[in-house]
């Protein structure tokens, strides 16, 4: 016999309960060993689901690594030979982010398949012996049901949430391992159809954040001039759907003006001068 949809032990559960009420531990105990068992049908197998996070997040990573144009327009100035001694840092991370959306997606299941639980058990406990003639089956039935259905969805979002933060994670790194000094904030208007722009995103949109201890300051050779450290703002990508990005800076020429002490503009006119001796 076809093993029953997880739809259908639901909606028979329901109408036990509406005929017979909450007379017995083992009547719900029957039913919920029956309803655990049939969300196996709503599921795809945990290897499954890993292959395909794996996969694609792969193409995430290949296409942005692969692609040198959209590493420069980030880190102006970064050298492609940079970039492939990053390389083993990079693939690292890529596996990283792997393992950990298999865990999140893990605990989403796992949530998922207790509120479905407990939801129905809190019906079935609330209806009295002997049944009730007011429950409304097809209603109930969709309650709970909507509380599995949608984990597809959930899992989804978390991967294209994983990916944006692996994109977010790869541009650190690069910018980091090649001496960024500070970065521009980017604010992506762009989301899922559910999101809003968080009105601080879009306040930082164009602003340059310092890093920390980083070549320049240790130099004196910049200040903040009323910037912030980066590490005290919630990094791009950070948050769950944000898709800002950040453009690294690496060079005391890309800072403005005021950012740089009097040793910084020194500096500055030192290298500017060999570049044109060299010119």
């Amino acid at each position: 016999m076809a093993k029953s949809t997880f739809y259908t032990v639901v909606s028979e559960a329901i109408r036990d309960f509406a005929i017979h009420g909450f007379d017995s531990q083992d009547r719900l105990e029957h039913w919920m060993a029956r309803l655990e068992a049939a969300m196996s049908d709503v599921f795809l197998p945990q290897h499954v689901v890993q292959r395909k996070l794996a996969e694609q997040l792969t193409r995430i990573f290949e296409k942005t690594v692969g692609r040198p144009g959209q590493i420069m327009r980030r880190h102006p100035g970064v050298s492609e030979f940079t970039i492939r001694q990053i390389a083993p840092r990079l693939r690292a991370e890529l596996d990283r982010r792997i393992l950990a959306n298999v865990t999140l997606i893990t605990l989403n299941r796992r949530r998922s398949r207790e509120q479905a639980l407990q939801r129905f058990a809190g019906w079935a406990t609330s209806i009295p012996i002997g049944g009730s003639r007011a429950v409304d089956k097809t209603d109930e039935a969709e309650k709970v049901r909507r509380s599995i259905a949608g984990l597809s969805f959930v899992d989804r979002r978390a991967t294209i949430d994983q990916g944006h933060k692996l994109v977010a994670a790869i541009h650190d790194i690069i910018g980091i391992d090649s001496g960024a000094i500070a970065l521009i904030w980017r604010h992506v208007k762009e989301g899922p159809p559910a999101y809003d722009s968080r009105p601080d995103h879009v306040a930082r949109d164009g602003k340059i954040f310092v890093i920390r201890d980083n070549w320049a300051m240790k130099a004196g050779f910049m200040k903040l001039d009323g910037r912030q450290y980066y590490d005290e703002v919630p990094a791009v990508a950070q948050e769950i759907n944000c898709r800002c990005w950040a453009e690294y800076l690496t060079n005391l020429r890309d800072l403005p003006p005021a950012m740089l002490t009097v040793a910084g503009k020194n500096e500055l006119a030192r290298v500017r001068a060999l570049i044109r001796a060299a010119a």
